[in-house]
């Protein structure tokens, strides 16, 4: 299995980030984006990020207890910074993998996971696996609004929010979350996660995708993203997440002149299924910064210092879990700034699977 991740955005966005470790002697593994969200957003991340280490893997044998028992735990984590986290929060999307034959993932908040199988031109099978948690979905929307004494949900500015009713606070645009003590306190936002089973035999690929990529890409779009440049995750492991998130931040740019945060994490799981022609490899097409216009750079090596090919680092995973902002990290995946002043940020590893 290979693992991609790429977070793109400017100088002021660094809310969102990556973890990701192996439990030590077992087929276990575990791969997180943390989206923080609120004026103390980055705080909330990188309290998630140190934190996660510690709390996974503990409690119950079962994977979907100790999932649950693991957001119980962040939450009380980030509420012990009371002010901090009174009206700041994270939203996380975690899978866990045994081996390559089944995962489990957590789902809290406003990212989603999509799972697909290659095809010869499109991304086929494409699921939807997990949801985000917001106002707009139907169940969610009934359910913090049941008691009308309690909570209210109002669109300012076409954006659903999650109010306390009859008050200006505290306008939260997710429904679960981690952290944010006002929300989940008087408005029925909740920390309780989703968790899904897949069988991994049955899909090729998986990407984990924050709000920032998700409200320009479909999930279709997206999954042909990856599928065409993930033929290349043995030495290029970044390139499908960095096609993705780079691409939706451009159409970001392109349509609202706005520098947006979007990440996003492929897991590959079958890289020999990955045997289609990489569009980038073509003369034609291609606006500057999409995804076709990543993948020809990187391919041809113009992407530089910001390429996505990074060094294998197998003997780092199986000692301790890594964070992108750990020192072995950050010396894999320095921050580059583009022509447009956008910060690419990216780390990657490498995991083989057991024998």
């Amino acid at each position: 299995m290979h693992i991609g991740v790429w977070s793109a955005g400017d100088e002021s966005h660094q809310n969102e980030g990556f973890v990701c470790g192996r439990l030590v002697g077992t087929e276990y593994c575990y791969f997180a984006l943390i989206c923080g969200y609120g004026s103390s957003g980055y705080s909330c991340r990188m309290i998630i990020e140190d934190s996660l280490p510690k709390f996974i893997f503990r409690g119950s044998s079962e994977v979907p207890e100790m999932l649950r028992s693991l957001c119980k735990n962040l939450h009380c984590r980030l509420r012990q910074e009371s002010a901090m986290t009174l009206l700041s929060g994270a939203s996380i999307e975690l899978i866990i993998t045994r081996g390559a034959s089944e995962a489990w993932i957590c789902s809290l908040g406003e990212c989603l996971t999509t799972s697909a199988t290659c095809g010869s031109t499109y991304a086929e099978s494409v699921q939807q696996v997990t949801k985000k948690h917001i106002p707009a979905d139907p169940e969610e929307f009934l359910r913090v609004t049941a008691n009308p004494n309690v909570s209210e949900v109002e669109n300012v500015h076409g954006v659903n929010r999650v109010f306390a009713t009859g008050c200006a606070y505290p306008g939260v645009t997710l429904t679960r979350g981690l952290g944010n003590g006002c929300a989940t306190e008087i408005c029925n936002v909740l920390y309780e996660p989703m968790v899904v089973h897949v069988d991994l035999d049955t899909v090729d690929f998986l990407i984990c995708a924050s709000r920032g990529v998700t409200d320009k890409l479909s999930i279709q779009t997206m999954c042909t993203i990856a599928m065409h440049s993930g033929n290349v995750a043995s030495t290029m492991p970044n390139l499908s997440s960095m096609a993705v998130a780079e691409d939706a931040a451009t159409r970001w740019r392109n349509r609202h002149c706005v520098a947006h945060e979007c990440s996003a994490m492929v897991l590959i799981v079958h890289p020999e299924n990955f045997t289609g022609h990489i569009p980038a490899a073509y003369q034609f097409g291609g606006r500057e910064g999409s995804a076709v216009d990543v993948v020809r750079r990187s391919v041809s090596g113009s992407l530089d210092p910001a390429s996505p090919q990074r060094p294998r680092m197998d003997t780092d995973l199986e000692s301790a879990p890594l964070s992108q902002n750990s020192p072995q990290t950050k010396a894999m995946s320095p921050e580059a700034i583009g022509d447009g002043g956008e910060r690419k940020r990216a780390s990657s590893v490498q995991f083989l699977a057991p024998r």
